[in-house]
């Protein structure tokens, strides 16, 4: 019986000790200085942000952290700082055993920039209006006019861009303009003319309607507009 009361209390102390162990251990590195800064992008293989570009944004925007004691050290606000960089959507930030300080950044994924008037801003995918970053991706929309309100912009012209990116169309459609009343042209890189679609509704049917017209005329090519706005007939310039 003593011995068991022995053993039961050996192992208390021995538990008690690792907690104090394991507390000073987090006190000694809270009071130990940052020893720099590691940076992780979680992008894509379209992906224009960098680990330099954080790295030039973080020494400009955010206190540094290398060289500073480990607890006077913000994490909160250091991730928020990050956040204001026009190509990071998120940003998460904790310090190793090492005494290194982890950045992971999310890259933003702006997927139309819009131009004209006083316009110039970004939608991403996720339907918000983003700055316009100071590199874009490859496969970004263009849009152009004068009127586009940020309602449209997120709503109807939104759902028209991503059915285009999501159905391989985007190769071919990059380049949109906006004219009286929301009515939409989408240029085709692939044979130059242009493809009106009149207000954004039924794009699915209109993209059929462009496709059957195609096949049945080889020489549309020739043409500088394809309207599809007129319903059961294209008409061509």
């Amino acid at each position: 019986m003593a011995r068991k009361i022995i053993l039961i209390a050996s192992g208390t102390i021995l538990t008690v000790a690792l907690i104090v162990l394991v507390g000073l251990s987090r006190r000694a590195n809270a009071d130990a200085v940052c020893n720099g800064v590691e940076i992780t992008v979680v992008t894509d293989s379209a992906g224009v942000l960098t680990k330099e570009d954080v790295q030039v944004y973080f020494e400009n925007n955010v206190s540094l952290a290398t060289g500073k004691i480990q607890r006077d050290i913000d994490l909160v606000e250091v991730e928020s700082q990050l956040e204001k960089m026009p190509l990071i959507a998120s940003a998460e930030c904790y310090i190793n055993r090492k005494g290194v300080l982890c950045v992971s950044v999310t890259e933003l994924v702006p997927i139309m920039h819009v131009i004209g008037g006083n316009h110039d801003y970004c939608i991403d995918d996720n339907a918000n209006q983003i700055p316009t970053p100071n590199k874009l991706r490859k496969g970004v929309a263009i849009v152009e006019g004068t009127n586009v309100s940020i309602q449209f912009a997120t709503g109807d012209l939104y759902n028209l861009v991503r059915y285009i990116q999501e159905n391989g169309l985007s190769s071919e459609f990059t380049e949109f303009r906006v004219g009286a009343g929301n009515k939409v042209s989408i240029k085709s890189n692939k044979y130059g003319y242009w493809v009106v679609l009149g207000v954004p509704d039924e794009y699915i049917r209109k993209f059929d309607k462009l496709e059957r017209f195609r096949k049945a005329t080889p020489e549309h090519s020739n043409y500088k507009e394809i309207n599809l706005d007129y319903y059961g007939q294209v008409v061509c310039k």
